[in-house]
C-alpha cells in the first residue's frame, strides 16, 4: 500500500549502502534533504525498510535477528509484511549499522534486503485520487488552476459544486515507528512550510515564513517524481516520473504559486492519534490534519486541490513521517441501506425483511470483491457507469467495476451470461442513468461493494483455467485489490484431492493468507451420493458453499423454504473424509442481473419479480438457480463482515458491536472463514427435490454432514451488533503455534445483560498442501477442545465427535452454558509435519468482560518441543508484582561470534502478558556446548525498575533479583549448556569475551 512495488522497481538502483552515507558523492536529492534534516536536528536514526528472508524463522524471530544485528530498538519497528518466505519491517537505524551488519553478520547479505523509506513509499496509493476526485473540493471561478489540474487528471469526470461553508476534509499522517512528541508534530509542519517557502517565489509569502530558519531544498528538487536533479537518477525513474505529471502540476499550481498555500497552513487543525506517555512526554504515532473552508475567497486554502497535494508531497519527504493518506469523512449517523432481495435478509438475520447490517450502513462499502467467470455485461443497469470506461486498468473511482482484466480472454459476455449473474448477486446496485444509485429488485447482498472481474472465456468456447498465480495476482493487485474472491465453477474429481487443490491450498497458505476464497460446491448432488463435491470446493482452504431454498415469491408453491436444501447441491464428504460443503446459502431462484450484450442499460421493471406468477420484470433481470448463485450470496456476506472489521467494530481481540467503538483491523482469510462458519445455523428441514417438491426422507439433514456442513450463514449470529444481539465475540487472528504446543484460553459465562446465547467456538487454519490423491490430506493437525473448569470437568470435542478431529481444517463446538461457568478453550498442535502453523479462532456467546484474551500459560508452557533428551532444557520463571511489564529474549551464539534469536516473550504480539506472582515454564532445544544470553527488560526495552524475579534451570539458579536496583537497566544473563546442566557466566558481557571472569 505504500509504494513497495515501486521501490523494488527503481529504489535499489538509486540507493546503495554507500550512497546512503552523507559523506559520499552522488547522494540522491531526496536522501540529501533528509540527511541534512537529520544533521541539523540531531536525528541519529532514519527509517529503513528491511526485508528478511532468513529461512525457518517466524516474522518475529527474523525481526529479532535483524534488530540485534543492527543494535536497533525493537519497540521502534513496524511490520509491513510477514509471510512464510519473507518478513519486511520499517526499522529506525543508521546506514552505518546496516553496512556493519552486511560486513560482519553471517548470512545477513544473503537474507536481508533494504532501502530507505523514501517519499513515494509513504504515500498511500489512493491518496492522489482522493484529493483530485469529486469529493475533495468544489470548483470555483477563483481557482482556475484547480480546474486545469482536474481535467488533465480525468477527462471523463464532471466537476461538481457543493456547499462551501460545510466543507471539511483531512489528511492522516503516521509518524515513524516509536512516534514523536507533540512539539515534533508542529515542527514537521513548520519544516513543510519552510519547503513551501523554498518552492515559492513570492516575497509576500516569504515574509510570513521568515521566522522559520531552515535551509532546505525546494519540494520540486526533493520529491522523487518531480526532481530535476539528475545525480543518482536512472532512466527508469525519469520514465516513471514523466507518467505522473499530476505531482508536478500540483506543485506548479500549489506551493509554487504566488499564494504559497499560506491560508491552508494557517487554518490547519491538528488532532493527535495514538497518544502514549513516554518518559513523561506525550508521544503520538500519528495525527489528523483537519481543514475547513476559508472565511473569504482564497486560492491558497486547502480547497485548492493543488495545495492539498503539495502538502502530501511535503509530508512524504519528511524523515519523521511514515505514511500519508486522505482521511475519510466522519459522519454523525449512518445512512440506512434499503434492500429488496430475499437473500439479503436470509443471510443477515433469517427474519423476514429484516436487514440489520444494512440498517447500520454495513453494505460492503469500501470493499473490493473478485469474480472470475465467463464475461460481464458492463452496461447492465446494475453495473452501468455512464461517466467512466470500465476497461483500461484499475480505477476504484468507477461506480462498480474497479478493474476488468481481459488479458486472458476478451471483453465479451454471451447472452444470459453466467458471469453477469454471479457478479450482480454480490455487488449489483441499480442505476438507470449510470450515475445515481437506486434500489433494485436484483441488488446484491453487498450492494455497496465494487468488483474486480477476471474474464475466463474467449468467445463462446467455455471458460478456461488461467492458473492460480495469474488469477490471484490479478485481483490481489499487490495488496491493493480484492481480499475476497468468488469462483462459481470447478472441476469434477469426485472429492479426490488434485494438483488443482495443491495450487489453491499452497497459494492461500503462503502468499494470500489474507484472502477468503469462496467457491460453489457444484450441481451434481441430484444423484444422492456422497463424494460429488467439485474441485476446488473439495480443497482444504477454499470455503465451499451449497444451495438452500429461498422464500416467498422466490419459491414455487410446493417448495418449503429457507430451511431446506436443494437436491442438486453437490455433497461431501471428500475422499479423505473431510466435511464439505462448509456452509450453505440461498441459491435456488435468485433474482440476478441478466446479460443482453446488444442492449445498453437493460434493467428491471416496475413490478416485483415472482417465480409463481407471469410478470414482466424487465429484460435486465431474471431468475437463476444453482450453487453458482449460492456462492456469491456468501461472498457478499463476507464483504459486509470485512467492512465491519475495518470500520472499528472491534477493540483488540474483542468486538464491541458499534462503528468506531474499537479500532480497524485487517482479518486474515482464515479468521473470516472461522467467523462465518461459527455463526452458521444448521438447517432444520431436509433435502427437497426440485422442481417436484418431494422431500428426500432417506437423507435427513444433520449438522456437520456432507449436505450442509455447518449450516446456512447468519451474520447476526456471527458478530455483535448493537441493538440486535447480546453476544460477545473474541477473535484470534492468524496466530502462530509450534509443533507440540498448546494455547489455552480461559473464558467465563455472564448472562447478567439478558444474554441467552449458546457458546460457540470455531477454529480454522490454512493447511499446507497435501499430496495429489492423498487419502489423509491433513498436514498440520490442530485439535480444538473445551474443558470445563471445576464442576464435572467435562471435555467437549468438535464437529459432533466424541474425540479429536484428525481430518478437517475447520473445527466447531456448539454447546449450552450457564451463568458463571468457566471453561478452558484448548488449541493443541498435536501433530505437525511443519514446525509452525497460523490459526484463527472465533468465540461467541455470553462472555464476561475482560481486558483481553489471555492464554493460560502456566499450563500451556509445560509442553515440550521435539528434540533429544540431552538437548531439552526447561526454564522456570517466577514473576513479581510488575509482571505485566516483563519481556525477555533468549539469544544463542553462533560461529564467528555471530548471534541467533532463539525465543522471546511475552507481549502484545504474542497475545498475552505474564501475571504477578506466578510460575511459568518454557521449554527449548539448546545445543550442547553453546553459550546463551537471557535478556530481561520492560515492554519499552528498558529496565523493569522494581520487583523480585528469578530464572532457573532445575536446581541451578541463573538469576535471582534481591531488590529493585537489579532492574534499573536491561539485564543480560549468560550461561553455557553442558552435559551436566548449565554453567553460569558473567552478566552484561558479550558472548566470546571476558572468559576469564566466568562464574560457575
Amino acid at each position: 500500500h505504500h509504494g513497495w512495488s515501486h521501490s523494488k522497481t527503481f529504489s535499489y538502483s538509486i540507493f546503495s549502502s554507500r550512497n546512503l552515507r552523507p559523506d559520499t558523492n552522488g547522494t540522491s536529492t531526496t536522501n540529501y534533504l533528509e540527511t541534512e534534516y537529520i544533521n541539523q536536528h540531531e536525528i541519529r536514526l532514519h527509517p529503513f525498510l528491511l526485508c528478511s528472508r532468513f529461512p525457518g524463522l517466524s516474522g518475529y524471530q527474523r525481526l529479532q535477528r535483524v534488530t540485534i544485528a543492527l543494535d536497533a530498538d525493537i519497540s521502534k519497528t513496524q511490520t509491513t509484511m510477514n509471510t512464510d518466505d519473507q518478513s519486511c519491517f520499517i526499522i529506525l537505524t543508521t546506514a552505518d549499522a546496516i553496512e556493519d551488519a552486511y560486513q560482519y553478520e553471517e548470512d545477513f547479505m544473503m537474507n536481508v534486503s533494504f532501502g530507505p523509506l523514501v517519499d513515494i513509499m509513504k504515500i498511500a496509493s489512493r491518496t492522489p485520487y482522493a484529493i483530485l476526485g469529486d469529493e475533495w473540493s468544489t470548483t470555483s471561478e477563483g481557482a482556475p488552476a484547480v480546474s486545469k489540474l482536474r481535467s488533465s487528471f480525468n477527462e471523463n469526470t464532471d466537476l461538481i459544486s457543493m456547499e462551501v461553508t460545510a466543507w471539511r476534509r483531512s489528511i492522516m499522517v503516521d509518524f515513524v515507528p516509536g512516534g514523536i512528541n507533540l512539539d515534533g508534530v508542529r515542527q514537521v509542519l513548520d519544516d513543510v512550510r519552510a519547503m513551501a517557502h523554498a518552492s515559492s517565489a513570492s516575497e509576500s509569502v516569504s515574509s510570513k515564513l521568515r521566522s522559520i530558519d531552515t535551509t532546505v531544498l525546494s519540494l520540486r528538487d526533493a520529491f522523487s517524481l518531480t526532481s530535476t536533479t539528475s545525480s543518482g537518477r536512472t532512466s527508469n525513474l525519469r520514465t516513471f516520473r514523466s507518467r505522473y505529471n499530476i505531482w508536478s502540476q500540483a506543485l506548479t499550481n500549489g506551493f509554487e504559486e504566488s499564494h504559497g498555500c499560506i491560508d491552508m497552513f494557517e487554518r490547519i487543525q491538528i488532532t493527535p492519534r495514538g497518544e502514549e506517555e513516554v518518559n513523561g512526554k506525550l508521544h503520538v504515532s500519528g495525527a489528523e490534519l483537519i481543514f475547513t473552508a476559508p472565511t473569504s475567497d482564497s486560492d491558497g486554502s486547502a480547497m485548492n486541490r493543488n495545495c492539498a497535494l503539495s502538502l502530501v508531497i511535503g509530508l512524504s519527504v519528511h524523515p519523521l513521517v511514515g505514511s500519508v493518506e486522505v482521511g475519510q469523512k466522519l459522519e454523525l449517523s449512518s445512512v440506512a441501506v434499503k434492500g429488496k432481495s430475499n437473500p439479503q435478509w436470509i443471510t443477515q438475520s433469517a427474519v423476514v425483511d429484516h436487514r440489520p447490517f444494512f440498517d447500520k450502513g454495513l453494505d460492503g462499502t469500501g470493499q473490493i470483491v473478485a469474480v472470475a467467470d465467463g464475461g460481464l455485461d458492463t452496461d447492465n443497469c446494475y453495473f452501468r457507469d455512464s461517466r467512466n470506461n470500465p476497461f483500461g486498468g484499475w480505477d476504484k473511482s468507477r461506480r462498480k467495476i474497479a478493474y476488468y482484466d481481459d488479458s486472458f480472454a476478451d471483453q465479451l459476455e454471451r447472452d444470459k451470461g453466467h458471469g453477469t449473474y454471479v457478479s450482480g448477486i454480490i455487488v449489483g446496485r441499480k442505476s438507470s442513468n449510470g450515475v445515481d444509485n437506486e434500489v433494485g429488485f436484483a441488488d446484491g447482498t453487498a450492494p455497496g461493494s465494487k468488483i474486480t472481474f477476471f474474464d475466463m472465456e474467449i468467445g463462446s468456447n467455455g471458460i478456461a483455467d488461467p492458473g492460480v498465480s495469474r488469477l490471484f495476482s490479478s485481483f490481489y493487485n499487490s495488496g491493493d485489490g480484492a481480499f475476497i474472491s468468488n469462483a462459481s465453477w470447478g472441476r469434477g474429481y469426485n472429492g479426490l484431492y488434485s494438483s488443482f487443490c495443491r495450487d489453491y491450498d499452497g497459494a492461500l497458505r503462503s502468499t494470500y493468507s489474507d484472502v477468503l476464497f469462496v467457491v460453489s460446491a457444484g450441481n451434481t448432488g441430484v444423484e444422492g451420493t456422497a463424494g460429488t463435491i467439485q474441485n476446488p470446493a473439495d480443497c482444504k482452504s477454499p470455503m465451499a458453499v451449497g444451495s438452500s431454498l429461498s422464500y416467498g415469491d422466490d419459491i414455487r408453491s410446493n417448495e418449503k423454504g429457507i430451511e431446506f436444501l436443494a437436491d442438486y447441491s453437490s455433497r461431501g464428504p471428500t475422499s479423505d473424509g473431510r466435511i464439505k460443503p462448509d456452509v450453505v446459502a440461498p441459491g435456488h431462484f435468485i433474482v440476478a442481473p441478466n446479460a443482453e450484450p446488444n442492449t445498453e442499460g437493460e434493467c428491471d421493471g416496475s413490478k416485483s419479480p415472482s417465480i409463481r406468477r407471469s410478470i414482466d420484470v424487465g429484460s435486465g433481470v431474471r431468475y437463476v438457480s444453482g450453487t453458482s448463485m449460492a456462492s456469491p450470496v456468501v461472498t457478499g456476506g463476507a464483504a459486509i463482515l470485512r467492512q465491519y472489521f475495518e470500520e472499528g467494530y472491534c477493540n483488540s481481540e474483542r468486538c464491541c458491536g458499534s462503528k468506531g467503538c474499537g479500532e480497524s483491523f485487517i482479518p486474515s482469510g482464515s479468521l473470516m472463514k472461522a467467523v462465518l462458519m461459527n455463526g452458521a445455523q444448521p438447517l432444520t428441514g431436509g433435502i427437497q427435490r426440485v422442481p417436484d417438491g418431494n422431500v428426500v426422507n432417506e437423507q435427513p439433514l444433520k449438522e456437520y454432514d456432507g449436505n450442509q456442513g455447518m449450516g446456512r450463514i447468519n451474520l447476526v449470529n456471527s458478530v455483535p451488533l448493537e441493538g440486535e444481539n447480546n453476544i460477545q465475540l473474541i477473535t484470534v487472528n492468524d496466530k502462530f503455534i509450534k509443533d507440540g504446543d498448546k494455547d489455552e484460553y480461559k473464558i467465563k459465562i455472564d448472562t447478567s445483560n439478558g444474554c441467552n446465547e449458546e457458546l460457540r467456538v470455531t477454529l480454522a487454519w490454512y493447511d499446507p498442501p497435501g499430496a495429489v490423491g492423498c487419502l489423509k490430506c491433513l498436514v498440520n493437525d490442530i485439535d480444538l477442545m473445551i474443558e470445563e473448569i471445576g464442576g464435572g470437568s467435562e471435555v467437549f470435542y468438535p464437529n459432533g465427535l466424541s474425540q479429536q478431529d484428525t481430518s478437517n481444517t475447520v473445527e466447531r463446538i456448539r454447546m449450552q452454558a450457564s451463568d458463571a461457568q468457566e471453561f478452558r478453550v484448548i488449541v493443541h498442535s498435536r501433530n505437525f509435519a511443519f514446525n509452525r502453523q497460523q490459526y484463527s479462532l472465533a468465540i461467541t456467546g455470553c462472555l464476561a468482560e475482560a481486558d483481553e484474551l489471555k492464554p493460560d500459560l502456566t499450563e500451556a508452557m509445560k509442553s515440550s518441543p521435539n528434540c533429544s533428551r540431552e538437548e531439552l532444557f526447561t526454564f522456570k520463571i517466577n514473576t513479581a508484582e510488575t509482571a505485566h511489564q516483563l519481556r525477555w529474549n533468549l539469544i544463542g551464539s553462533t560461529a564467528n561470534n555471530g548471534i541467533e534469536a532463539i525465543a522471546s516473550g511475552p507481549g502484545p504480539e504474542f497475545g498475552y502478558e505474564y501475571e504477578a506472582n506466578e510460575t511459568y515454564y518454557h521449554s527449548y532445544c539448546l545445543t550442547m556446548g553453546s553459550k546463551y544470553r537471557f535478556q530481561l527488560m520492560n515492554s519499552a526495552g528498558g529496565g523493569l525498575g522494581s520487583g523480585k524475579y528469578s530464572l532457573s534451570y532445575g536446581a541451578v539458579t541463573i538469576f535471582d533479583s534481591d531488590s529493585s536496583e537489579d532492574f534499573e537497566d536491561v539485564k543480560n544473563h549468560r550461561f553455557q549448556v553442558l552435559a551436566s546442566g548449565v554453567k553460569i557466566l558473567g552478566k552484561n558481557r558479550s558472548f566470546m569475551t571476558d572468559v576469564d571472569d566466568e562464574i560457575v
